[in-house]
C-alpha cells in the first residue's frame, strides 16, 4: 500500500512553534497515516490529516512539529482488536486475563481504560506504534474513539440518536438509553450498502426505528457522500454532527475534526 500525502486543512496566521510550550498536540493515528491538531486556549491553530505513519518514528517533513516542546501530547491509538468489560467485572489485575480473548502476539502491547462511568476497554495495538509516540515529552495516549465517545456523553445524548463515526474503511456506532452507554462497537466495511448493513443490524438489535432515530454522522464524510446519501435511503434523518469541543475557523468542519479535536478530553491508558 501506497502511503498517503498528507494535506493541510488549516493554519492560523497565528502560529508560532516557538510558543510550543503553550500549545496542545493533538494526534490521531488510523494506519497507515495520522492526523493532528495544534491548539491553544480550546482554539484550533493547525489541522493536517493523512500524514504518513513513518513520520512519528522518522519525520521527513514535520521534524520541527513533532520534536517541540508541548504542554501537553494527547495520542489517540487504533485498536487491531478490542473488548468491553463492565465496571463491576473489571479489575486492574485481571485485566491481563481479559486481554487473552484478542489473540494478543509478541508485536503487539494491551491497553486499559475506562470508556465511560460503566465499562472498561481493553484493546491491542502494535507494539511499534507504542515506541514510536514514546519519545514526545508529556504525552497520554488513549484508544481513538475515546474523545469522541465522551463528547456525546458530555452533550447528553437524546435515546433517539444513533451516532456514526466513519474513519476510513472503520465505522464506530455509538448509543445512549437515558443517558448512559447502551452500545458501542466498530465495523470494518467495503462499501455504502456494507456501512448500511452494519448499521442495520445494530438498530435492530436495539430494537430503533429507522423511522424515528436520528443518525448522527462525523468523520470522514460529506454531506452528498455515497454513504450519506445510502443512509438517507434507509433512515428518515440522517445529519452531519455540528458538535464542536474546540473553536473552530468557518473552513473546518465540525464533523471532520470532531474526533481529533474530542482527544482534548481524554486522560491516559494503562500500557500492560
Amino acid at each position: 500500500m501506497s502511503e498517503p500525502l498528507s494535506h493541510t486543512n488549516y493554519h492560523d496566521n497565528s502560529f508560532n512553534l516557538d510558543q510550543a510550550g503553550n500549545y496542545v498536540l493533538l494526534i490521531q493515528l488510523k494506519e497507515p497515516s495520522f492526523d493532528y491538531a495544534i491548539v491553544h486556549d480550546n482554539r484550533l491553530l493547525v489541522y493536517v490529516q493523512n500524514t504518513p505513519v513513518s513520520e512519528l518514528s522518522s519525520p521527513k517533513h514535520l521534524h520541527g512539529v513533532l520534536s517541540a516542546s508541548y504542554k501537553k501530547v494527547v495520542i489517540g491509538l487504533f485498536a487491531t482488536a478490542l473488548t468491553l468489560v463492565p465496571d463491576s467485572l473489571y479489575d486492574d489485575d485481571q485485566a491481563s486475563a481479559f486481554a487473552r480473548f484478542l489473540d494478543v502476539q509478541d508485536d503487539e502491547n494491551v491497553l486499559a481504560e475506562p470508556l465511560d462511568g460503566q465499562n472498561h476497554l481493553i484493546y491491542k495495538t502494535g507494539a511499534d506504534i507504542i515506541s514510536a509516540v514514546g519519545k514526545f515529552a508529556a504525552y497520554q495516549v488513549v484508544y481513538t474513539a475515546q474523545g469522541w465517545v465522551k463528547a456525546i456523553t458530555n452533550s447528553s445524548p437524546p435515546n433517539s440518536n444513533l451516532y456514526l463515526n466513519i474513519a476510513g474503511d472503520m465505522v464506530h456506532l455509538l448509543y445512549f438509553s437515558f443517558g448512559s452507554l447502551r452500545f458501542y462497537n466498530r465495523f470494518e466495511f467495503k462499501n455504502a450498502d456494507e456501512l448500511v448493513y452494519f448499521t442495520a443490524c445494530v438498530t435492530e438489535e436495539l430494537a430503533l426505528s429507522a423511522e424515528e432515530t436520528t443518525v448522527i454522522v462525523s468523520g470522514d464524510v460529506y454531506e452528498w457522500d455515497e454513504n450519506v446519501t445510502r443512509l438517507k435511503e434507509f433512515y428518515a434523518n440522517v445529519q452531519l454532527n455540528s458538535l464542536q469541543v474546540l473553536e473552530l475557523p468557518s473552513q473546518v468542519a465540525a464533523h471532520k475534526i470532531l474526533p481529533l479535536a474530542a482527544l482534548s478530553l481524554c486522560g491516559s491508558s494503562e500500557v500492560r
